[in-house]
């Protein structure tokens, strides 16, 4: 601008051509950030038809309740407790033998509806288009059958599903300009909690009903108001006689809306796929569907939600009854996966099950009890027997065929319905453990792959496999590179197991006593040193010390021993003669980390050992 009105007529010769050239440079910049571009997701492209979403057919309905983290071995340990419970499953099979095939929702629920198992050898989505186009996948089986296909994941899990047309009919194309209060409402609350002060954040997060995005959805009340307009009774809109706090949450919104809702129109068959919150956290719901304060720490707040869900589905079976669509409803309740956020562990008593006492193997707890789901399922026209339990050694991925053939649609060659896997003959499954990295990113952390075969709850049925990285982390590494381990760095492909999600503040914590690093390096002759900024989790008069064993391909480089709870830089030597071959593979040992819960400290059961926020790895 200076110059402009220094030099206004050498400005006003060149202005126009200026002008022209800068347009030429946005113009190009446009196009090659077009072209970098990547593919828009799916889920972004569509939105959900609900409209029909408690509507059955009068002939045949299939319907998948998946209660998210539902833990098998708990569902055994409140039947035998309170047997009232197992009368609710009458006519069905549990499948206590049961394995997912990962830990987590985000690649689980792929598994479940394709049968198909990501790998990390290609981004997500692109597996995911692939998975639900595939001869294995149900949605896809079943549209191709004349069936009316409805998938209703839980809010926020919408890319664990590819969207088309061909894979499900409550799927239609986002109309240009639309826009959900909701959703603003959740913009709002996400920059508010970056920018509030911590003592703020919890009323802004509230126990992920977020604040302003609670008060822009719909509440029950208003919804009753306009169900009231239109004619309806209005002393139905809360048929339950449940709490406000209640109605706020997810899973209660359903069971309410099932019992006022639920009709049969017309004789197309139909699926439907319901995602519920299950016991993912908050733990804040009881066996009366009342909301409470629950301790994380206490496997009795498991139990207590874990029974609420059960309630949940009775109503929901009760309400099929009174349709009179009971006995030609196919019917699945199970869990996504086991748990991998609480430490309750899992227990067998009651169950036959006798661990082998003098094993030296031992599988760390949360990984088995995270690959451990509820299953049960009731047939087409099942006699009104009481609960079946089938040690069948079942995996989550034959879900795919064991609807089909429960239809009467013959399934693939290469699978099994659960009905058929034999139980007394051995089968090899296989299981995936990974850390959570978010939903945004292409790959996963890497996976350690498990083959199970025996009992699914018994550590000697488990054989680890070894570790599949993501594709993206082939590259070698370049030394003197700095590694960013917040939520805007690179840090994904580097890390292994025992990392948690990247965080905002640009730090990333181990969440268990192991973690890993693994590199690929194109020289493996000389000396390195590894520097690492970085800050210890330390509670004064309860934890003042972390030790970390810095283990480098097997062979221990450094211990640390860490007092100080500041942010400081570390500098580790690692000698040629650690290296062999050109991977680099690097776990932090930290026998000392602590989950804050067992320090009685909130309700946060990560192992919490150190958290990082760069990481350079340079030649000596």
């Amino acid at each position: 601008i200076a110059l402009a009105l220094w030099k206004s007529k050498f400005v006003y010769k060149i202005a126009r051509t200026a002008a022209y050239g800068f347009i030429v440079i946005q113009l190009a910049s446009l196009f090659m950030a077009y072209n970098r571009m990547p593919e828009i997701p799916s889920f972004k492209k569509y939105t959900i038809d609900e409209l029909a979403k408690y509507s059955f057919s009068s002939k045949t309905n299939a319907v998948i309740i998946l209660l998210d983290t539902y833990q098998t071995d708990l569902f055994q340990e409140i039947i035998t407790e309170e047997p009232q419970y197992k009368e609710i499953f009458n006519g069905f099979t549990y499948f206590r033998n049961s394995l997912s095939v990962f830990p987590k929702t985000y690649a689980s629920v792929p598994s479940i509806l394709t049968g198909c198992a990501y790998d990390n050898s290609v981004p997500m989505q692109d597996f995911l288009k692939k998975a639900y186009h595939s001869e294995t996948s149900l949605p896809a089986i079943l549209k191709r059958n004349g069936f009316r296909v409805e998938l209703y994941p839980y809010p926020h899990t919408e890319n664990t599903i590819y969207f088309d047309e061909s894979i499900a009919s409550n799927f239609k194309k986002i109309e240009t300009g639309v826009f959900s209060f909701e959703d603003l409402g959740f913009l709002v609350d996400i920059s508010l909690f970056r920018q509030v002060p911590h003592f703020l954040k919890p009323f802004i997060y509230n126990e992920q009903e977020w604040l302003f995005k609670r008060l822009f959805t719909p509440t029950f009340a208003a919804n009753d108001s306009k169900a009231q307009k239109e004619g309806n009774n209005s002393q139905n809109q809360n048929p339950l006689n449940l709490s406000k706090k209640a109605m706020q949450l997810y899973d209660i919104r359903f069971i309410r809306d099932v019992v006022n809702k639920l009709t049969v129109d017309g004789v197309t068959p139909v699926f439907k796929y319901y995602h519920l919150n299950g016991l993912h956290r908050p733990l804040v719901l009881d066996e009366k569907l009342e909301v409470r304060q629950m301790s994380y720490s206490k496997r009795s707040s498991f139990k207590s939600q874990g029974k609420a869900c059960l309630e949940i589905v009775r109503l929901f079976i009760n309400q099929l009854k009174s349709a009179g669509q009971f006995d030609n409803t196919a019917i699945i309740v199970m869990g996504d996966h086991g748990s991998a956020d609480y430490p309750y562990g899992v227990i067998l008593g009651n169950t036959g099950l006798i661990p082998d006492e003098t094993q030296d193997k031992k599988i760390p707890l949360h990984i088995k009890a995270s690959g451990l789901p509820l299953v049960l399922i009731k047939p087409l026209h099942a006699q009104d027997e009481e609960l079946k339990i089938s040690d069948a050694p079942i995996s989550l991925k034959d879900m795919s065929a064991t609807v089909v053939s429960l239809l009467g649609i013959v399934p693939p060659a290469s699978t099994i319905s659960m009905f058929n896997v034999p139980v007394d003959q051995p089968r090899e499954r296989k299981f995936f453990y990974y850390n959570w990295s978010g939903w945004g990113n292409d790959f996963l952390y890497s996976m350690r792959e498990y083959i199970v075969n025996g009992h699914s709850w018994l550590d000697k049925s488990w054989t680890e496999a070894g570790t599949i990285r993501a594709a993206n982390t082939k590259t070698p590494y370049k030394p003197g590179t700095k590694i960013n381990f917040g939520r805007d760095g690179d840090s994904v492909r580097y890390l292994g197991i025992g990392w948690h999600g990247a965080g905002k503040d640009g730090f990333t914590w181990t969440r268990e006593k192991k973690a890993e690093l693994f590199f690929v390096l194109s020289d493996v002759k000389r000396d390195y040193i590894l520097k690492m900024v970085l800050k210890p989790y330390l509670v004064p008069g309860k934890l003042n010390e972390q030790v970390v064993n810095v283990m480098v391909n097997g062979k221990l480089a450094e211990t640390l021993k860490l007092t100080d709870p500041e942010v400081r830089e570390y500098s580790i030597k690692i000698p040629a003669s650690f290296l062999t071959g050109n991977d680099l593979s690097i776990i932090f040992d930290i026998p000392t980390a602590t989950a804050p819960t067992d320090l009685g400290i909130g309700n946060d059961v990560r192992n919490l050992g150190i958290s990082v926020k760069t990481v350079i790895l340079d030649e000596m």
